[in-house]
């Protein structure tokens, strides 16, 4: 049956109140609105914002993954091919080191020399030098399908007795030239592209321009 009235007192007399009934009801639909709000909020605002994964990056719309190894990970395509492209750095932080020059017509004859000095000052960069020149060549073989020779620039040590001697003054090689200096840098000389860089900043300087070899890095 219908709800007992709610008396209020007019004079002498006992009548309803006829507000009550409403305001409860527009009370009742506000705290209805209010929790639609939270819940549509719990579920959607995870959708809308996504925390950054430090071990994922796109860039470019080349999707890059972080191995266990530290290594970053992305996939290139060539001629129909797919290829599983591993290097040190994402190119996000290797996309400001500078390349500077031209190369010639003379650097695109195969193959290509991987040369340093083998009496720079600091020894201790000799194992950069040999990580930057791995990652490289292993790039150019199965990444590009370029054809690599290892190279001195002099015969100064046991290393180099059984490689050829190539310097950038070989006008006729295409030649890569790692070189240990203060800051990363890619410098193009003609015949001869050289890398510049100390200890992880060489490597640094190896995958900015490997990236602007495979398009990752435009320009």
């Amino acid at each position: 049956g219908r709800p007992n009235p709610i008396p209020t007192a007019r004079g002498n007399e006992m009548t309803e109140d006829p507000t009550l009934p409403m305001a409860s009801f527009k009370a009742f639909l506000i705290v209805v609105g209010i929790l639609a709000i939270i819940t549509a909020a719990i579920f959607i605002i995870p959708k809308i914002y996504t925390p950054p994964n430090p071990n994922r990056l796109i860039y470019n719309n080349f999707e890059f993954k972080k191995a266990s190894d530290g290594f970053w990970q992305t996939q290139w395509q060539s001629e129909g091919k797919v290829y599983d492209i591993t290097l040190r750095f994402n190119p996000k932080e290797v996309e400001t080191v500078p390349i500077k020059g031209q190369l010639n017509n003379t650097f695109n004859r195969q193959p290509y020399y991987i040369t340093f000095d083998p009496q720079q000052d600091n020894n201790s960069d000799y194992k950069y030098i040999a990580l930057a020149v791995g990652e490289l060549g292993l790039n150019l073989v199965r990444g590009m399908g370029k054809t690599i020779e290892s190279a001195c620039t002099k015969n100064a040590s046991d290393a180099c007795l059984e490689h050829p001697i190539v310097t950038c003054d070989d006008d006729e090689k295409a030649v890569y030239y790692l070189r240990i200096a203060p800051e990363p840098r890619v410098r193009l000389e003609g015949n001869c592209l050289i890398l510049e860089g100390s200890e992880l900043d060489l490597i640094k300087a190896t995958d900015r321009v490997l990236y602007h070899f495979y398009n990752i890095i435009p320009g």
